[in-house]
């Protein structure tokens, strides 16, 4: 590379004295001035893992051509395959690649020198590089705290689960409530999720007893690190027990009411609604509150009402279908027909009392413990004198 020039120094000899005088000459440079970018990977690397370092040359001016070489530490020599990386046209990155075995965790320097070009003054710059341990990537997954192996339905297995991110073999172990090892199951090293179900039994079908037991899950990935994810699950003897339960209500009692166009008014000394459709319709609505239980068979609405039906009359009864997207879990407005399901015909042609039921449901037809029966109105006028929710439901016990 050019170096710049001196400035000129020219003696003069006058009257046998020697006299300096100075001449100022220019600095020339050699090129523009430059520095080097790199990028190390964020989050750090792990060990046993293969990643890369990325550098480029960065300058006011703009010219392609030059290498970037890597080194560590202050090593005299390159990184293995990081000498001399064109990056190709400018702006661009080179990159030195580090194989998954090349480095122990620890923290490094990377220098990173550019070689410049006839515009551009040679550079270097540096970075801290930190290298973590070899991390097994996995995760286990229990499905319940507590199951109960009668074989009625109700959580009579619990699945143990896991997902895996890269190579890694599985050992699930099950330890009985005194610490004795009862279960290994294995799974071959891969990537894919796996599972086993364990049903709280002795290989002959007999129940396991009650108590707390102990898995554990251990990971070993193809670099030897190992991880053991460690849970605890309740095996209990409890079983379902069911229950049938009728709530009743006058029909008086509805929780809202009214109607589009219609209306529905109730009576001092009298215990029932009367729905008037007028031109459109008219309906009225009842909250239940049904009883906590791990399991629900059916919800049935019921009504002793009065309708005289006529030709084109859509009087029903139904319960409300939570999952319909815009139907409300509380009484902000009237629910829409198209929010009941279950529906059913209330009236007859004789226009005389008689009890109406819903269809029986279930999936979606309770928010929580909340429950919504209703009677909708058209043509005639409907008098509703009683209202029963019927549930079955199911309770733990011995």
């Amino acid at each position: 590379m050019p170096r710049a020039r001196r400035a000129a120094r020219c003696t003069t000899l006058l009257l046998g004295v020697a006299l300096l005088t100075s001449i100022s000459v220019p600095v020339v440079r050699a090129g523009a001035v430059s520095t080097v970018e790199i990028q190390v990977p964020s989050p750090d690397p792990e060990a046993n893992h293969a990643f890369n370092i990325a550098a480029r040359p960065s300058s006011d001016v703009h010219d392609a051509g030059g290498t970037l070489s890597f080194f560590l530490d202050g090593a005299v020599d390159p990184l293995p395959g990081c000498e001399a990386i064109d990056p190709g046209e400018w702006g661009n990155y080179a990159f030195c690649g580090i194989g998954a075995t090349d480095l122990a965790p620890g923290t490094y320097t990377i220098t990173v020198e550019y070689s410049g070009t006839a515009l551009i003054d040679a550079s270097t710059g540096q970075a801290n590089l930190t290298v973590g341990p070899d991390v097994v990537h996995a995760l286990a997954f229990q499905q319940y705290l507590t199951f109960y192996p009668i074989k009625d339905g109700y959580r009579d297995k619990v699945i143990i689960s896991g997902e895996r991110s890269e190579p890694i073999t599985a050992t699930l172990r099950i330890y009985s409530p005194s610490g004795a090892l009862i279960k290994t199951v294995g799974f071959a090293e891969a990537t894919t999720p796996f599972a086993y179900a364990w049903d709280g039994r002795y290989t002959a079908g007999g129940l396991r007893p009650e108590g707390k037991y102990k898995l554990t899950v251990t990971f070993v990935d193809e670099f030897g690190t190992t991880l053991t994810a460690i849970g605890f699950v309740t095996l209990s003897h409890k079983k379902l027990i069911w229950h049938t339960k009728t709530i009743e209500r006058t029909g008086k009692s509805a929780d809202d009411s009214g109607g589009h166009i219609g209306t529905a008014f109730t009576f001092a000394g009298s215990s029932y609604i009367k729905i008037i459709p007028s031109t459109g319709s008219g309906q009225a609505s009842w909250d239940f509150t049904i009883p906590s239980a791990v399991a629900y068979e059916s919800l049935t609405f019921m009504a002793y009402a009065k309708h005289q039906r006529t030709t084109g009359d859509t009087t029903f009864l139904g319960l409300e279908n939570f999952t319909v997207p815009g139907c409300p879990t509380l009484f902000a407005s009237l629910p829409e027909p198209s929010c009941f399901g279950g529906k059913h015909a209330v009236g007859n042609s004789g226009g005389t009392p008689a009890w109406f039921s819903s269809a029986s449901v279930l999936s979606g037809y309770r928010y929580g413990r909340l429950v919504r029966g209703i009677v909708y109105g058209t043509k005639k006028v409907t008098y509703v004198y009683r209202v029963q929710l019927v549930v079955k439901y199911a309770t733990l016990g011995y």
